[in-house]
């Protein structure tokens, strides 16, 4: 296999999508399991491959084939035509899955969603409803906490009813609040790399977070979609997320989530502490990058 990066394209009536197949050096990647990396609302594909990390490089080191996605309407995928993209793209996503999985990953030994934010929400989702339609290990999902306290959104008020917008504009200067909620300042980020991810972040798609705050939505996901994921989970959360700003207020809140999960046969739990929602570019992202390795190095292994 060629050691050099594939662009796969899906598309069905309602969107397009694609994924960067970023193939290992190793000859025997086929042999392990496909990891599909899927990012969350605002940002990219390059949240995942930057000038920071790559996490792509990182799997691949250790002899995995990585499918880094570009979700609909990011990464110069246009905006998904319908108002509820988060329920309405998982076929997609099960389309592009499988057309890397068999026409370039050639394996045999399934597949491990790895997901952030919304893009972990969607490797759920994605476990639930298309868990029979991909050939899927186990899924790895940090930083989606769903709670009956809605977000705050009231700043957007007026983009949201604007018909003719289509995504929240970045904001030219992000608040100190921001900076922490996402990235964990002063503590847990050096500011000084913040240059370094401009194309990382883009304006999010106006639908999906009207979607996703909506209460409808919250209980859809809670009831229906956490009890029907089937396989082994490894579910993370940072010491700052939206919910929360501490671990002490997190165990609770992140404990009473965890138990939705009444249909996996395996949950890793864990809240990580020294990092903020964004957890990836924080000074202790190596302890994600831990954790995953073991969740994944314990599917490809042993028997599930």
């Amino acid at each position: 296999m060629s050691n050099s990066k594939t662009k796969i394209h899906a598309e069905n009536e309602v969107a397009k999508a694609h994924g960067i197949f970023h193939p290992a050096a190793d000859a025997g990647a086929s042999s392990k399991p496909l990891l599909v990396l899927i990012h969350g609302t605002g940002t990219n594909a390059s949240y995942f491959d930057n000038e920071l990390h790559s996490i792509p490089a990182n799997f691949n080191k250790l002899g995995y084939n990585v499918l880094n996605v570009n979700r609909p309407g990011y990464g110069t995928n246009p905006i998904p035509s319908t108002s509820r993209p988060v329920f309405s793209t998982p076929p997609l996503y099960a389309q592009l899955i499988n057309d890397a999985y068999d026409n370039h990953h050639k394996g045999s030994d399934g597949v491990i969603l790895i997901g952030h934010s919304l893009g972990a929400a969607t490797s759920l989702i994605l476990a639930a409803l298309e868990g029979d339609n991909i050939p899927l290990r186990g899924v790895s999902a940090l930083g989606v906490v769903p709670a009956k306290t809605r977000p705050d959104l009231s700043l957007f008020e007026g983009v949201f009813s604007d018909a003719k917008v289509e995504r929240l504009p970045l904001p030219a200067e992000p608040s100190a609040q921001d900076l922490k909620l996402f990235l964990g300042v002063p503590d847990f980020f050096d500011l000084a790399h913040l240059p370094r991810l401009e194309g990382v972040f883009e304006g999010a798609v106006k639908h999906e977070l009207t979607e996703w705050t909506d209460l409808a939505t919250y209980e859809k996901f809670v009831n229906e979609i956490l009890p029907a994921v089937k396989v082994p989970l490894q579910f993370l959360a940072a010491e700052i997320e939206l919910h929360w700003q501490s671990l002490e207020q997190a165990q609770p809140i992140f404990d009473e989530v965890a138990a939705q999960f009444t249909g996996v046969p395996r949950i890793d739990k864990e809240l990580l502490p020294g990092g903020a929602h964004n957890f990836e570019f924080s000074t202790n992202s190596a302890l994600l990058q831990k954790k995953r390795e073991e969740f994944v190095n314990s599917l490809t292994k042993n028997e599930v």
